[in-house]
């Protein structure tokens, strides 16, 4: 991406300035080998983190597959890079979408335990499934009286203006020409 973004500044350069080739031409090739490089970077730690701090194999394993899943879902997000320079093709592409589709899989039944081992507190994700109380219907029952503005407002005659003459139509009326 780099060397791309290299060629197409000399190119681009000669013919429209060097100025303008950097902001409209080279400058988004380097942003995006920019993201390519964090992404890499996040990947690497991630790993030697899992190799160094995982106490268990069933947790390493866990962590491994999550690292698998980011790759695999940046890779197939932006793909750009490793189809332009022939890393991977179309079809190779396809399988790392499959793969994606089994880690999470294999993920799904550990999800609950990841989530609540970074510890944030149920109101922060917005859900109340994972309460510790085991009060999951309560929760959202009590959610949607205090927080939701469409439950502060006296519905009651609501029905009974405009609902149930709509209701009380006959069926198939005939229209009036």
């Amino acid at each position: 991406m780099v060397y791309t973004a290299g060629k197409t500044l000399m190119t681009q350069g000669q013919e429209v300035g060097f100025k303008n080739a950097w902001d409209k031409h080279a400058g988004i090739d380097l942003i995006e080998a920019a993201r390519a490089h964090l992404i890499q970077f996040t990947m690497k730690v991630f790993i030697d983190k899992i190799n160094e701090k995982a106490e268990s194999n069933q947790l390493k394993g866990v962590l491994s597959d999550m690292a698998c899943l980011y790759a695999c879902e940046k890779l197939l997000k932006h793909n750009y890079g490793v189809l332009e320079t022939g890393y991977l093709d179309p079809k190779q592409l396809g399988l790392l979408r499959q793969r994606k589709y089994q880690l999470l899989e294999r993920i799904r039944p550990h999800s609950l335990a990841l989530v609540d081992g970074f510890k944030f507190h149920d109101n922060n994700l917005g859900s109340a499934i994972g309460q510790y109380d085991g009060n999951v219907y309560e929760t959202l029952v009590d959610w949607v009286q205090k927080y939701n503005g469409v439950n502060k407002h006296d519905w009651s005659g609501v029905f009974q203006k405009y609902i149930k003459p709509l209701r009380d139509l006959p069926p198939n009326p005939q229209p009036k020409l």
